[in-house]
């Protein structure tokens, strides 16, 4: 009886658990938590501090041999975006006007209605880098047309774009390679509670068109998702403050707990006296 009972504990602490890792940060499938910001981003296109990301949630995306990091966060004036590219090390660029040729470059898109669709629609919007000269990048917006994407258009007031291989502070790795930050107002699509989104980056190495590398969030490798929001994740906007540890750890921490309460209630074999 009291063996099941401490199961019964068990397992609702280790319901407990995984609510936590959804509530701090760790994204489930299709879905990215971006919540509230205490460290400054500089938005230069580096870890401008080894802290300056610290209190965002994490999505590790592997794809081949590549690999990026992307933390977001938001301080209810601007969503903040980081994808470190930490397997490229190589800066492959396109001019501007030449959107056929590979390039390394980054992006947000994102469905402001949330109500998906074969193709960008009105109310869908991209943001993004891109590196068009070996030591210069631009700044790109684009909105859907209903059937596509709309070609470059001004950028909007407080929007930022910024990339460097400068990974002095960089905590997953310390060799140059690119990183992407970018900063969204939210002022400009409209303050909501979820968006549909996908961030991306693209590595145009070797440098072909057949070669461009697509790599991002929800999906890994499918650079048709770029023009297809029925593929995006949900982005859901939230005044949670990510703790400064992975979210993960209340899952072992509690699991490790509940387990040690478990063996510990265990009665141990009654001596037989001599």
């Amino acid at each position: 009886m009291k063996r099941g009972r401490f199961l019964a504990v068990f397992v609702v602490l280790t319901f407990f658990a995984q609510f936590m890792v959804y509530a701090y940060g760790i994204p489930q499938k299709g879905t990215l938590l971006c919540g509230r910001s205490v460290n400054p981003v500089a938005v230069d296109g580096k870890w401008t501090s080894a802290s300056e990301w610290v209190d965002s949630a994490e999505e590790k995306i592997v794809s081949d041999t590549k690999t990026v990091y992307i933390r977001i966060k938001h301080d209810n004036e601007y969503i903040y975006v980081l994808l470190d590219f930490v397997t490229d090390s190589v800066i492959e660029y396109a001019e501007q006007m030449t959107p056929e040729k590979p390039y390394d470059g980054a992006a947000i898109v994102l469905d402001t209605n949330d109500d998906g669709g074969g193709a960008p629609h009105i109310d869908d919007y991209l943001f993004g880098v891109r590196w068009n000269s070996p030591t210069t990048y631009f700044q790109m917006t684009r909105k859907g047309t209903g059937s596509g994407w709309s070609d470059w258009l001004p950028n909007p007031e407080g929007f930022i774009g910024a990339s460097s291989m400068d990974s002095s502070n960089d905590p997953y790795n310390p060799s140059p390679h690119l990183i992407y930050e970018l900063r969204v107002p939210i002022f400009y699509i409209g303050q909501k509670t979820v968006y549909g989104a996908g961030i991306f980056a693209t590595d145009g190495f070797p440098p072909t068109l057949a070669n461009l590398f697509f790599i991002g969030w929800p999906h890994p490798s499918i650079l048709a998702d770029l023009m297809n929001p029925n593929g995006w994740g949900d982005l859901n906007m939230t005044e949670t403050i990510i703790p400064e540890f992975p979210a993960g750890a209340f899952s072992i921490a509690t699991i490790a707990v509940a387990s040690a309460l478990i063996l510990l209630r265990v009665k141990k074999p009654r001596e037989i006296p001599r």
